[in-house]
């Protein structure tokens, strides 16, 4: 048992550990350099309102260990080499990790493990398997690092649940960048995750309840896939040229409103990849999205092991797809598509879209504007007199004259000007 002492400016070297303290308070470890120790370079069992602060260790085990520890700091501290972990904090609660520099350190640079409420701020990871790993920790704060260059995954979330990460820039990890896994309610908002050239910047598998805000994905091969999960929120991110935006694999109960997809390949694509399933995605609400300049499809169903029901596709703005902004395969039924803009997508004729199944392209009295389908209006309420027919068969009966949203007919003869006096834009990208 140790109380108020400070080790400092020591240099250890070739020992079990660097320094190992228990039952230890207001203790300081300071200004030491650990090298080349065969288990732990510090540890610090059974402890609280401790300070590890601006130490320097290398090619140990793991560099710094804390369990079963509360109230204590760990920051500025530089941790490289070593076998396992960089930093590892295991059972513990109210810890703050900060300004740590972990490089190259085998499994993870930082790992939480059975950890609440640790804050985990403005750290720098590069090189290591995992970047970060969470494990059955929950309510913690992950802001402000930089993960680079991981050679499996930027950050590694399993069963972990309601933790925030906010404003890190996630780079050039060969595998993922996030990977959640059983993992629920967790907020993913600000991230920079880019430049995962193998498989997905975010990959969520069999969680729920998550929430992607405001992030930005730029040439990713996958921005957000999302494999056997619901419910998850994913809103006012940025996807600039990324194979696919999002990919939606066996899910159901998803919102994806108000994000912007930028050329790149396919913005939304929803599939069936699990062999024992047979059905595809259901009950997903696609909505207030901007697609822009893709060279496949913006939206596009591909479930081939079964169909993809009552999801709904409204307020989008679809610009300039090659292939067609819209398709649907054969059995993809009770699908709802209205109240979207298309303009200019490929091939404008015959129709800008693909459907042959029994999905819905209008309500009960309004559809989906389509830029090369305007006329005839003879009644002036509106609504194109003659109905929009996809590739495949299927008919828009109701498509709108204007990008508005009819809520009180115009009087051409009082007004002189529009057959829409009042309204609400389709979409509040136009």
């Amino acid at each position: 048992d140790v109380e108020n002492v400070v080790v400092e400016n020591n240099v250890i070297s070739s020992s079990h550990h660097g320094v190992y303290a228990k039952n230890a308070l207001n203790v300081v470890l300071t200004g030491n350099t650990v090298n080349s120790v065969s288990f732990y370079g510090m540890a610090v069992y059974d402890s609280s309102h401790c300070l590890i602060e601006d130490n320097d260790v290398m090619g140990s085990n793991c560099g710094v260990f804390l369990t079963n520890a509360h109230d204590c700091e760990v920051r500025d501290n530089g941790l490289s080499g070593n076998s396992n972990s960089g930093l590892r904090v295991e059972s513990s609660n109210t810890i703050l990790v900060m300004n740590n520099t972990c490089d190259n350190d085998a499994m993870s640079g930082i790992s939480l493990s059975n950890s609440d409420c640790i804050s985990v701020v403005d750290n720098t990871c590069v090189g290591s398997r995992r970047g970060m790993w969470l494990w059955s920790s929950d309510l913690n704060l992950v802001e402000g690092n930089v993960i680079n260059s991981s050679t499996e995954c930027g950050i590694l979330v399993d069963t972990s649940h309601q933790n925030r990460f906010a404003n890190n820039t996630v780079l050039f990890s060969d595998d993922y960048g996030f990977y959640l896994t059983y993992a629920e309610g967790n907020v993913l908002e600000g991230n920079n995750i880019s430049d995962h050239s193998s498989y997905y910047a975010v990959y969520i598998v069999r969680g729920t309840g998550n929430m992607l805000l405001n992030n930005t994905f730029l040439r990713d091969v996958d921005g957000i896939r999302m494999f056997r999960t619901s419910a998850n929120v994913v809103e006012g991110n940025v996807f600039i040229e990324n194979a696919w935006g999002i990919e939606i694999d066996t899910a159901d109960w998803n919102l994806i409103s108000n994000n912007s997809f930028i050329g790149g390949f396919t913005g939304i694509r929803a599939i069936c990849s699990d062999t024992q399933q047979s059905k595809g995605c259901n009950n997903n609400t696609i909505s207030g999205n901007l697609f822009r300049g893709g060279s496949n499809y913006g939206v596009q169903f591909t479930t081939d092991r079964g169909p993809s029901k009552n999801n709904t596709i409204e307020y989008n703005t679809f610009l300039e797809y090659f292939f067609g902004a819209v398709a649907l395969m054969s059995w993809d039924d009770d699908n709802l598509i209205v109240s979207n803009a298309f303009i200019d997508n490929f091939p404008i004729e015959p129709a800008q879209c693909s459907d042959s199944s029994f999905s819905h392209w209008n309500d009960s009295d309004s559809g989906n504007y389509w830029n090369d389908h305007t006329t005839p209006d003879l009644n002036e309420d509106g609504i194109v007199d003659d109905g929009y027919i996809m590739m495949g068969g299927n008919i828009d009966h109701y498509p709108l004259v204007s990008p508005l949203w009819i809520e009180t007919p115009a009087d051409l003869q009082e007004f002189g000007t529009s057959a829409v006096v009042s309204g609400v834009l389709v979409n509040h990208h136009l």
